[in-house]
């Protein structure tokens, strides 16, 4: 059997088909990997997939003229490169078809460098101009159209027609995405011309356009103007442009329309910057509707971010970088603030003026807010209120204003006593000099007349406790304040300004009939000429500083707001305020009843010399007297009483205010505690009411100019007199006496009277008796025991039955008729009254009627004679009717009361509280305990003060009678004189008070009250206006209703009985319209014939209406300077006993009270020390008790025993005497007395006594009572014979007043009797019929009918006074009919139409258009501005929340055929804030984003569909609709992991394989594939290569960024690969290649010099030599590119390479890619003639393959490849073969071994000496034969080369390789190496692996494609 031969020799080929493995080069390596491959690539120009190849050359496009520093894609082909030098800038455009370059701009003015890269975007407009977006993270971000470039112009005006020629010189400014912004501001004024728009408030706001599309904020409003004609629809606007910034061409002009309540802006439309006026007549509601809310939206503009990216149609900017938010608050602190009065004509208002004050005595906040020049604004700044001071000069008086207030009328309850708290301490300029008259100070007519400092006011709020670098001025320097430390507002309270109040006096000007007196009042206190609108101004204003005290740079001015008053008032309305008057109504309650002031504040009479009445004891007039109402009813009197008035029983109502309880607080009848508030705030609304003070500011006063008119429709009537009556009484008797008797002769003797004593004394009659004999009434009192009523009933019947003899002649009882007996019953009469009867003879001859039979007569006869007695009456009376013309008696007063005057009040008379408030309306009201008859009257408020307001001084004697009128014609009123009279009333404010006013300064809602920004440079604001309030002539009817119905349209005559309809009881002038009727004569006859007088007659009862009211403990009305004046309640006494008796009753019957109560006090006495001395007094037990009373059955004494918690005992004393203890020690004198005051006079004032702790009380009672036996015994007896005395005496003086009465009855005090009343009461007469305002007759007794006199149906005034109010009075509207008509004294003044009785019952008409009052503006209501976050602080700010690296903003979406461009516009809420900073953002899948984070996972923003945009806020404001869905996560990883993180915005590229980016810090690469997986691509193959060379060594270093405190400098260009180091990722559009770029640096560590970081780019080498980064010297380049399919493997993807090309950037291209370095831009992977050429510079190819053998070791014999080298013609299709091309070099190495350099020489062709001269061993390197067959190229000349393995020297132990800092460049160690070894030492490799690196060090033209490479091993057992 033939013996098989043993194979030693093997083969192990590897293809390069697969990919790059750094990881793996054992067993687990792949023989169609590689292990190193440098400018490779997987392919060729034509292909050759599956084979390495040489990479392609790059070759130079372009060179520009600097640095490129970065790119942006235009369109196509075309790329916008940015370039420079540091110095000088260009942009210009890059086309790589035609690979040309063209400058765009060229200007130092772009400002670029290299250290900032510029990131940006482009696209193509609508008119096919093309844009760049772009950022460079230092100068603002910019946008250019570089079509377009915005060079500055020279302009010429050609006939109204701008034309302009560049001029070469870069208007940079211009570039700016946020354009630098000059003011925009309008004024708004009502046209001249007719129009179409509404009614309402309307100001207008624009905003700069560059293309049609907003790019500004709105500016700030114009003034705001009211429109308002009745008519509606008939005005027109006038817009006038006062400022408009010509860089801008356009701008967007914005109308807000405030009418009908509703807010409405429209969009007017874009007019030019060059355009100075706009008129609208009409609003087109066509026109575009603008959010009204988002006009006060302030973009916060970022001045510059990062980059600007681009996701779809939207414009991305990362990390903007906001203004530094700084503090200016320290500066604040110190600006200060006047107000200032300007003074306008009255009419202002009314003819449109839009200058708003601000309420007087009211606190308002201001802020501050500054203003860049891009037009953002910066947070407001509180301006606090000025400072607490010690001296103020307030008028005419120094105070501070924490003095004490020492007077108690102006203090509320519960207020600290505390000057400015109670008082306004507002301060005048007196050295002010105000303009002369007719200066107009504003521009539109004011003049400035005064200006002062504002009064403190402080909030219960504080400012924060513990921010002192914000709230003080000591806290840094830089703020100045000179230490003062009213600057210092940490933790004190916050301060506002308070606006001086009205009455604040100008004490340089003593004449006080001088208009500047009172210069701070609303109006011209001497004629009401002139208006005063309330202004404010501010001084010393500093530029703001930062944290370093610069000036910060691009600000350019500051704007002044105001806090929103609406919840924070504390003047609720101004006004007027009347007093009410008090009556006492007659439905007999204790209620009384108040009624509103007339016909405006009357308290003093006409006539200035009134009747008697009128006046008091000294002469002097009284106040407070109602002239048209009296206390009781009213008749009419033939003579003139007290009053002037032709009226018997009349008391004008005030005459006498005893009456009244409350007295303290009356005046006449005037309450001065209620009083009626007359405001345009109260009236037109309802404002709640919840004021608790009452402020005065002074007198309004002025003049009334009244007449007199009959009302309307009134009918006529006739009145006749009791002239008349009498007349026809006595025609009447002898008709009568014609009709039953016949003719009779008479002698008659008068009687006598005896009167029986005299008025004092009564006496029995000592002459003969009448019918009753002696005197009746006389004898009865004096016999002591009959009562008045029976006197009453007994001189009753002596009438009856002397009046019984007339009946019974009627009744022919008696034959000698009426006459005779009329005489008896005379002379009978007399006699009951004490008299001589008188005598009579007659004759008589008998008629028809006497000759009726008796019964009949009996029967028939009264009614007969009666009947013939009223016919007689009734036929006269007709007579004298039908000769009386019909009158009209019913009058009406009107007028109007204009108040133009004004002086302050005094000190005391300046405040009230409230005590209680209501509104008051047309009807019976109840308020507190009183009833208020408003009934038919105006609606108004009525308020309850806790103390009485003293009247004003000023004189209102407003109330006038048609008498009082000189020359007055009586018989046509029409022609009567108007008259006048004087005015006065308080101005007032209803006010509340709030201690926290605004509350915290961050919940003020701020308001602009500039129109536009005021320069930076200007220290003081000017003065300002922008405030809530008008001031106008507000007026108000008033009318008092005498009476509830009257007459209106009846026929003349027609019957209505006024006394029945009364609305206030009682109008001292009335009327009973009802014809005089006999059968009212006769039915008084009827009741005299009744069996008893009438019920209610008792003219001698107590308490009735003709009686004295005697109460038990009676107090009455006494003179003023009685003792007892106001020590008792009040009784009405008999008006007819004379002020003597009443004295006397009232002083006897307190001495009786006195003594009474002295008793009772020694019975509580008695039984005291009894019982003390029981218990407490008897120490020794000796003392017996004494006698004493029975406590129980005595009832004025109560004394209750009670045990203390302490345990001692309490006996405590009561008594029911105790209110008249005081009259005791008035009224005692004896020692006694004096004792007894002794012990109680520290008790006298309580009710009780806690005798138990008086020591001195117990043992003094039972001294006197037990020791002293019977001491206070005789005490009582004493008192008991006192008492009877004053008893006596008490008698006496009530005797004295009946006697006085009895006297009234008898007529014998002259004043009329009685007895007389009663008949005067139940008989009436036509005089009856009437009580008129008369003209006075004397002489003319005969004058039968009423002719000169009138009643008063209404008495009507018109308010008219000036008022600040938020209602702009003057713009007051009206209805269509009379009844919806106010007073105006310009529109409508027919007061004769206003109070017509066809609409007197109507009260005010108040129809106002709230849109024409700027307080009810939305402006108001939203808060223009916000004051910095409580967590501020403005260090942190300098840093954190300037620069926002970690926020993404976006803009609206861009669409190509939009023609604005949306990429320019960024609204506020349109960002999203992130954990990490974003560091690239890429679109992925349908509309979805991937963003790259630099400390974190990346995140997938999902796609929305689309935007939501449905409202205008999102559009104005946005909504971060963009990122509204959740970001989802691509991975889950802790987040310390920051795994898939991203630090180099440039590390990422969008290619159709995925997005890829690189993790620098973790050393990984990820692909995103689709829309959800990541994937770590460098974990295939590459994993720990990249851990190790892909984090940047430079920033390793351990000490060149380490400060000497051991803080650590950033490295500021980790993201610049132009001039520091970074990452980018390039795709290979051909060859579907992606490349990973890594710029990076090494600190040499081959040096002795020490390296530290500056700054920029800049070492420091040893502390001295400052070096760029790159210096060879000092750093080695750690930079490389890796490359990777990601078509190979499957679609998976495989690392390929490493390359030298190491770009400043990339570009990519839509060919192959293109990269920059320095000037240049090069493209790759584009050319087949030059290989491996970067930059003009070869670099070696290089390909390094391992292949091993799993069977054990093998001995490497020879080398062996395929590989084919080819040159390209031109067309890069066809090439050459170059047969013997080859790799120049080539290291063969193991794990232990290593060739050393190969240099790779061809065999030579039949040459063998040469041959025999290889291997050439040099220095460095070993020459070495390759052979080449049939495209296998193989070597053997190697051997191991290794100086010494180490195995017995450690220190032998050497790398192989050195690797340089790129991780791919292996240079061979060469102290590992000895070329020279020994022949014999010449190991072969043995291993079970090798690898072989083969190099070609320049390619040239020539492309290799190696396929194959085949180890050739013999193996090796051993």
């Amino acid at each position: 059997m033939a013996k098989q031969s043993i194979q030693t020799s093997s083969a192990y080929p590897g293809t390069f088909d697969s990919n790059l493995n750094e990881d793996n080069k054992g067993f687990g390596k792949r023989p169609n990997e590689w292990t190193q491959a440098r400018n490779a690539v997987n392919n060729t120009v034509v292909g050759d997939i599956g084979d390495i190849s040489n990479e392609a050359a790059n070759y130079l496009a372009v060179e520009v003229p600097y640095t490129i520093i970065g790119r942006i894609h235009v369109g196509a082909d075309e790329w916008a490169v940015f370039s420079t030098n540091n110095v000088d800038s260009e942009i210009g455009l890059f086309k790589e078809e035609q690979r040309s370059y063209k400058t765009i701009v060229n200007s130092t003015l772009l400002n670029f460098n290299t250290d900032n890269l510029i990131k940006g975007i482009g696209r193509t407009a609508h008119d096919c101009g093309r844009r760049l977006y772009w950022d460079d993270g230092v100068n603002p971000t910019r946008v250019l159209d570089i079509d377009d470039v915005p060079w500055k112009q020279s302009c010429t005006d050609d006939n109204g027609c701008k034309v302009c020629v560049d001029t070469g010189i870069l208007d940079i400014e211009k570039l700016r995405l946020s354009p630098l912004i000059g003011n925009l501001s309008f004024r708004v004024a009502e046209g001249n011309s007719s129009g179409q728009i509404l009614n309402g408030s309307y100001y207008v706001v624009g905003a700069y356009l560059i293309e049609g599309q907003r790019i500004t904020d709105y500016s700030l409003p114009s003034n705001v103007q009211p429109l308002f004609h009745h008519d509606n629809m008939t005005s027109s606007l006038d817009i006038f442009v006062e400022e408009a910034d010509p860089d801008f061409d356009e701008f967007e002009l914005v109308l807000v329309q405030f009418a009908n309540y509703n807010t409405v802006a429209k969009r007017v439309g874009v007019y030019s910057t060059r355009q100075r006026k706009i008129t609208l007549d009409t609003i087109d509601e066509r026109w575009e509707n603008v959010d009204p809310s988002l006009i006060l939206i302030n973009n916060a503009i970022p001045e510059k971010s990062n980059g600007v990216y681009r996701n779809g149609e939207y414009a991305l900017r990362v990390g903007p970088v906001d203004k530094f938010d700084f503090n200016y608050q320290p500066l604040a602190n110190q600006i200060e603030t006047q107000w200032v009065s300007i003074e306008y004509n009255a009419d202002y208002y009314r003819k449109g003026g839009s200058n708003t004050g601000y309420m007087r005595d009211e606190v308002y906040s201001f802020f501050l807010r500054w203003v860049w020049n891009t037009g953002d604004k910066s947070r407001s700044f509180h301006i606090p209120g000025r400072a607490m001071q010690t001296n103020l000069s307030i008028d005419g008086n120094l105070v501070g204003d924490n003095s004490p207030v020492v007077t108690s009328d102006d203090l509320l309850p519960g207020e600290d006593a505390v000057y400015w708290k109670v008082y306004n301490t507002a301060t005048i300029d007196t050295t002010f000099i105000p303009s002369s008259s007719g200066v107009d100070d504003t521009g539109d007519g004011g003049r400035i007349i005064a200006r002062g400092k504002m009064g403190y006011w402080e909030s219960t709020e504080k400012y924060d406790d513990d921010k002192p670098q914000i709230w003080n001025t000591k806290s840094d320097p830089n703020w100045g304040g000179k230490g003062n430390p009213v600057y210092d507002l940490c933790g004190k309270h916050i301060r506002h300004h308070k606006f001086p109040a009205n009455d604040l006096q100008n004490t340089n000007i003593p004449d006080i009939t001088n208009s500047l007196r009172y210069p701070v009042n609303h109006y011209d206190p001497i004629d009401g000429s002139k208006i005063r609108v309330m202004g404010v101004q501010f001084s010393n204003i500093k530029p703001p500083l930062d944290n370093e005290g610069n000036v910060i740079e691009g600000i350019v001015g500051y704007e002044i707001l105001r806090g929103s008053r609406e919840g924070n008032k504390t003047v609720l309305a101004k006004g007027m305020v009347n007093n009410m008057r008090q009556y006492k109504p007659e439905d007999g309650t204790d209620r009384q009843y108040l009624y509103p002031n007339y016909p405006y504040n009357a308290k003093d009479c006409f006539d200035r010399t009134p009747e008697k009445g009128f006046k008091d004891a000294n002469g002097n007039v009284k106040l407070g007297v109602d002239r048209f109402l009296s206390s009781m009813s009213t008749k009419y009197n033939k003579k003139t009483n007290d009053y002037g008035a032709l009226l018997e029983t009349d008391v004008p109502l005030g005459i006498d205010s005893m009456p009244f309880p409350d007295s303290e607080n009356l005046v006449g009848n005037i309450r001065t505690d209620f009083l009626t508030f007359h405001s345009p705030e109260t009236n037109f609304r309802n404002p709640f009411l919840s004021g608790k003070e009452l402020r005065v500011y002074g007198e309004l006063t002025g003049t009334m100019e009244g007449q007199f008119q009959f009302p309307k429709d009134h009918p006529r009537h006739k009145f006749l007199k009791d002239t008349a009556f009498l007349l026809s009484t006595i025609m009447g008797i002898g008709y009568a006496s014609v009709k039953t008797k016949g003719v009779t002769t008479r002698t008659h003797k008068d009687p006598d009277i005896d009167y029986g004593g005299t008025k004092t004394d009564v006496g029995t009659s000592s002459g003969t008796t009448g019918m009753a004999g002696p005197s009746l009434p006389a004898s009865l009192l004096q016999s002591g025991n009959v009562s008045i009523s029976q006197v009453l009933s007994a001189a009753m019947d002596s009438l009856k039955d002397s009046i019984f003899s007339v009946v019974t002649s009627i009744t022919g009882i008696d034959p000698y008729g009426i006459t005779e007996n009329a005489r008896t019953v005379s002379g009978m009469i007399t006699g009951t009254m004490g008299g001589r009867g008188g005598a009579d003879s007659y004759a008589h001859e008998d008629t028809a009627w006497s000759s009726v039979p008796g019964i009949l007569r009996g029967i028939q006869g009264i009614p007969t004679y009666l009947s013939f007695w009223a016919e007689g009456i009734d036929q006269m009376l007709e007579v004298i009717y039908a000769f009386t013309p019909y009158k009209q008696y019913a009058l009406q007063q009107i007028s109007h009361g204009y108040y133009n005057k004004f002086f302050g009040v005094s000190i005391g008379t300046k405040r009230r509280a409230i005590k209680n408030q209501t509104y008051l309306n047309p009807s019976l009201q109840d308020f507190g305990d009183f009833r208020i008859n408003n009934i038919y009257r105006a609606r108004t408020v009525a308020l309850q003060l806790e103390d009485g307001l003293d009247l004003p001084k000023g004189i209102d004697n407003s109330q006038v009678l048609f008498s009082e009128i000189p020359g007055n014609s009586w018989n046509d009123v029409d022609m009567a004189k108007g008259f006048t009279a004087n005015i006065s009333s308080y101005y007032t404010a209803i006010k509340q008070r709030l201690d926290n006013q605004y509350g915290q300064l961050v919940g003020i809602r701020q308001v602009p009250i500039t129109r536009t920004q005021i320069n930076i440079d200007a220290p003081s604001s000017g003065v300002l206006f922008g405030g809530d309030i008008y001031i106008g002539r507000y007026t108000e009817k008033n009318t008092m209703f005498f009476f509830y119905d009257w007459l209106k349209g009846q026929p003349d005559g027609h019957s209505f009985n006024y006394a029945l309809y009364k609305m206030v009881p009682h109008p001292r002038f009335w009327m009973d319209t009802d014809k005089y009727d006999t059968g009212e004569l006769l039915d008084g006859l009827k009741t005299l014939f009744g069996d008893k007088p009438p019920q209610s007659f008792e003219p001698f009862a107590i308490n009735n209406k003709y009686g004295p009211e005697i109460k038990p403990v009676c107090g009455c009305q006494l003179p003023a300077d009685s003792v007892y004046t106001n020590k008792f309640e009040h009784c009405y006494a008999n008006e007819y006993a004379g002020e003597g008796y009443l004295k006397d009753i009232c002083t006897t019957q307190q001495k009786l009270n006195a003594e009474v109560a002295y008793r009772e006090w020694l019975e509580a006495a008695v039984c005291f020390a009894n019982k003390v001395g029981e218990e407490e007094n008897d120490p020794g037990g000796k003392a017996e008790p004494c006698d004493g009373c029975n406590m129980e059955e005595e009832p004025f004494i109560k004394i209750t025993k009670s045990i203390l918690d302490d345990g001692t005992t309490q006996i405590i004393y009561e008594s029911s005497f105790l209110d008249d203890v005081e009259y005791v020690y008035a009224n005692l004198s004896n020692s006694e007395g004096k004792k007894a005051s002794t012990v109680l006079d520290e008790h006298t004032s309580d009710r009780v006594y806690d005798w138990a702790h008086d020591e001195f009380t117990r043992k003094q009672f039972a001294k006197w009572h037990c020791e002293e036996k019977g001491k206070i015994k005789r005490w009582i007896n004493k008192a008991d014979k006192r008492i009877e005395r004053a008893q006596k005496k008490y008698d006496k003086a009530v005797k004295k007043l009946y006697d006085a009465y009895v006297d009234n009855i008898t007529n014998d005090n002259g004043k009329g009797s009685k007895w007389s009343t009663f008949f005067n009461d139940e008989f009436n007469t036509p005089n009856d019929k009437f009580a008129f305002d008369m003209k006075s007759y004397s002489g003319k007794f005969f004058q039968l009918r009423v002719k000169d006199a009138f009643m008063y149906l209404f008495n009507s005034g018109v308010r008219d006074f000036f008022v600040e109010s938020e209602i702009n009075v003057d713009l007051r509207d009206w209805g269509e009919t009379l009844d919806e008509r106010h007073y105006d004294h310009l529109e409508y003044t027919n007061l004769t139409e206003l109070f017509s009785t066809d609409r007197i019952k109507i009260g005010n008409y108040m129809k106002y258009d709230y849109s024409l009052s700027v307080s009810k503006l939305f402006n108001n209501f939203v808060s223009w501005a916000q004051v910095q976050d409580r967590d501020y602080d403005p260090y942190i700010a300098e840093t954190c929340y300037t620069a926002r690296p970690k926020r993404l903003i976006y803009s609206l979406p861009q669409s190509l055929e939009n023609k604005k461009d949306n990429w320019r516009v960024f609204l506020p809420l349109n960002y999203k804030d992130l954990n990490s900073v974003p560091t690239a953002i890429k679109p992925i899948g349908k509309n979805g984003a991937l963003m790259l984070l630099e400390n974190e996972s990346p995140v997938l923003l999902p796609g929305q569909e689309e935007l939501q945009l449905d409202s205008d806020t999102k559009i104005v404001i946005g909504d971060g609709g963009l990122f509204a869905k959740p970001f989802q996560n691509l991975v889950n990883s802790e987040y310390p992991n920051e795994y898939g993180s991203c630090q180099n915005s440039w590390a990422v590229a969008n290619t159709p394989a995925g997005i890829f980016y690189m993790s620098q810090n973790q050393g990984k690469i990820f692909q995103v594939a689709g829309s959800s997986s990541l994937r770590e691509i460098s974990s295939d193959n590459m994993k720990w290569w990249f851990s190790r060379y892909l984090p940047y060594k430079l920033t390793q270093h351990p000490t060149a960024f380490r400060n000497p405190d051991g803080t650590y400098n950033s490295f500021e260009l980790s993201d610049n690969p132009v001039t520091g180091i970074g990452c980018q990722v390039i795709y290979d559009n051909l060859n579907q290649i992606v490349f990973f770029c890594k710029k990076d640096w090494m600190i040499r560590e081959d040096i002795a010099d020490t390296v530290t970081y500056e700054s920029g780019d800049t070492f420091l080498v040893n502390n001295m030599l400052r070096v760029k980064l790159g210096d060879p010297k000092y750093f080695r380049s750690a930079s490389w590119t890796v490359s990777w399919d990601p078509k190979a493997g499957g679609g998976r993807g495989a690392w390929l390479a490493y390359h030298d090309w190491h770009p400043d950037l990339t570009i990519p291209s839509k060919h192959t890619y293109m990269s920059t370095k320095d000037n240049g831009i090069w493209i790759h992977a584009d050319r087949c003639d030059l290989y491996c050429n970067y930059y003009g510079v070869d670099y070696p190819f290089e390909i390094e393959y391992t292949l091993h053998t799993t069977e054990g070791v093998n001995t490497l014999r020879n080398v062996m490849y395929l590989m084919e080298a080819y040159v390209y013609a031109d067309n890069c299709d066809d090439r050459f073969h170059v047969l013997d091309e080859n790799f120049d070099e080539a290291i063969v190495y193991n794990s232990e071994q290593c060739s050393g350099l190969l240099k790779l020489n061809l065999m030579p062709k039949n040459n063998a000496p040469l041959i025999n001269t290889f291997p050439r061993i040099n220095f460095d390197s070993i020459d070495i034969l390759f052979s080449k067959e049939e495209q296998k190229y193989r070597f053997n000349q190697f051997w191991d080369i290794t100086d010494d393995r180490g195995e017995f020297n450690s220190l032998a132990q050497r790398t192989i390789f050195l690797t340089e800092p790129n991780g791919y460049i292996k240079n061979l160690n060469a102290n590992n190496l000895n070329y020279n070894k020994n022949a014999l030492e010449h190991k072969k490799f043995r291993h079970y692996k090798h690898t072989v690196l083969l190099r070609k060090n320049a390619c040239g033209n020539k492309n290799f494609v190696v396929s194959l490479a085949v180890q050739l091993n013999l193996n090796s057992p051993r």
